[in-house]
């Protein structure tokens, strides 16, 4: 599988990542998630789907990935390896006594 296919797999279809990401870490809409947490669940998310790839490629899916939903208005960056994600999606209610 070339680059720019294993990079379609995440760039298409951003919701199912962040599903599989959200099912692994404890993630909700507007709350912080860090760089490395974004590559490495791409890296087990093409595990999950028997793709190979290499860190540096990851590294550079992530990248592209941290753009989209930057310019999605999903992602807003609160410091150099960290953003808050706005994904009303992710939504907790509270569980009521």
């Amino acid at each position: 599988m070339t680059y720019d296919e294993k990079k379609s797999v995440i760039l298409n279809d951003p919701h199912a990542f962040l599903v599989f990401f959200k099912v692994k870490n404890p993630v909700y809409h507007n709350s912080n998630i860090f760089f490395r947490d974004i590559q490495y669940n791409i890296l087990y998310y093409f595990i999950q789907k028997e793709i190979k790839a290499t860190y540096k490629e990851t590294e550079k899916i992530a990248n592209e990935l941290v753009k989209k939903l930057e310019s999605e208005g999903k992602l807003k960056q609160i410091s150099d390896n960290a953003w808050l994600l706005i994904y009303p999606e992710f939504t907790t209610t509270a569980k009521s006594a």
